[in-house]
């Protein structure tokens, strides 16, 4: 299918990792009326990222918070001490009860003790175009299997032990990215008890274009994802209960995550954690019918915030180069990072570099590797160009 995307240009908005009160998070934005997964797949190994249908790439080198695009190699995941007590937490709660949901007190939110760190700038208002996606059969996956591999097998005797009765069902849905009213109420009730939203702020329409509306098109199975690429939500539900969603792309060479969240009354179980490593699993499980879809992508680290630094916890895990798109290890990246911010981080042979090279402020930092032209509209559906998107 035809990629068209629509050229937003420069963005400059208040920051959510640092609070800036002024303008200082930087990026060049586009709209994505239709796109193919491998589009998407190769414009997130260039450092964009989505918001719904807002395509978006921060600039490095003029931003407060430095993103670098984040991935994990999945065929390589070893647990660590502290991912072994996620998964001991939650065999203790469905093996043999231990620690239960506590309801949380009614929240009044005044708006203004927002404490949301956001990994978008703010959304532009944008017409949608009148494009007829391709159709495909509602997809739902309620117990994928998962490959056998250490941190499979560990979640499979959790969730589904040969010799223990369980005292609280996990399962799984994995759906295509619709409006689902249950999902949309457990939202809200997420935004407000854990990031202090004004509950009108919360709409169905602010909803639907953050979480549901995506500009990748579903491309049914057949030689690579079991379930297909596009954009999906995994439920999770507890005695039948919905208690988490985390919202994915799934995509030729990965498992991207978009965005998580969680009934509070079950943060005891610390489901953020528990879901990064069943995403993982989910990539071994995608991996034995695509050998190249073998990473997990996080989004962006931004070591200057410390509530993301817990990212590159998952190893081994892999900082992009902003400058040449060379995948540089995490432990290596931040030796560099920890210089100097604004660096770039590989050579163009995709070498670590010795010594920090800064980014050129208020510049775009020069492209030399070549990129799939993208069909693009400006104004009127007739003006219809054709662009290099090496240029943005």
């Amino acid at each position: 299918m035809n990629t068209i995307v629509q050229l937003l240009g420069a963005n400059e908005s208040t920051c959510g990792y640092c609070h800036s009160k002024q303008e200082t998070s930087h990026s060049f934005g586009m709209w994505g009326h239709a796109m193919s997964a491998m589009d998407y797949q190769r414009l997130i190994d260039r450092g964009w990222r989505r918001s719904g249908k807002y395509l978006y790439k921060p600039n490095l080198g003029s931003s407060c918070c430095q993103a670098y695009t984040i991935r994990m190699d999945t065929t390589q995941f070893a647990l660590s001490k502290g991912q072994k007590k996620v998964l001991k937490k939650m065999s203790k709660y469905l093996h043999n009860n231990v620690g239960k949901p506590e309801s949380v007190k009614p929240l009044v939110s005044t708006g203004s003790d927002v404490d949301m760190v956001s990994e978008m700038p703010q959304m532009p208002v944008v017409q949608d175009l009148d494009i007829q996606m391709p159709q495909c059969t509602h997809h739902t996956v309620s117990k994928p299997l998962l490959k056998s591999t250490p941190i499979s097998d560990t979640i499979r005797e959790i969730e589904e032990p040969t010799n223990i009765q369980l005292q609280h069902k996990l399962r799984f849905e994995l759906v295509k990215s619709v409006f689902d009213p249950t999902v949309f109420e457990l939202y809200r009730k997420y935004q407000m008890f854990v990031h202090k939203d004004p509950p009108e702020k919360l709409k169905e329409s602010q909803f639907t274009g953050f979480l549901v509306d995506s500009p990748i098109a579903f491309e049914p199975a057949q030689l690579g994802s079991a379930f297909g690429y596009g954009s999906f939500h995994q439920k999770y539900y507890i005695d039948d209960k919905l208690v988490a969603v985390s919202v994915i792309d799934i995509l030729p060479y990965c498992v991207s995550g978009v965005y998580f969240f969680y009934d509070p009354d079950y943060s005891f179980l610390s489901l953020g954690n528990y879901s990064a490593l069943r995403e993982i699993t989910l990539v071994n499980r995608l991996n034995m019918e695509a050998p190249q879809l073998k990473y997990y992508y996080m989004g962006f680290y931004i070591h200057s915030c410390v509530k993301m630094r817990y990212k590159g916890q998952y190893k081994p895990s892999f900082l992009l180069c902003p400058l040449t798109y060379h995948w540089i290890p995490i432990t290596e990246a931040l030796v560099l990072i920890e210089q100097e911010p604004r660096t770039a981080l590989a050579t163009q042979e995709g070498q670590i570099l010795q010594q920090p090279l800064p980014l050129v402020l208020n510049k775009r930092p020069q492209v030399t590797k070549t990129f799939p032209p993208y069909i693009w509209i400006k104004g009127q559906v007739q003006r219809i160009q054709v662009i290099d998107l090496t240029l943005v």
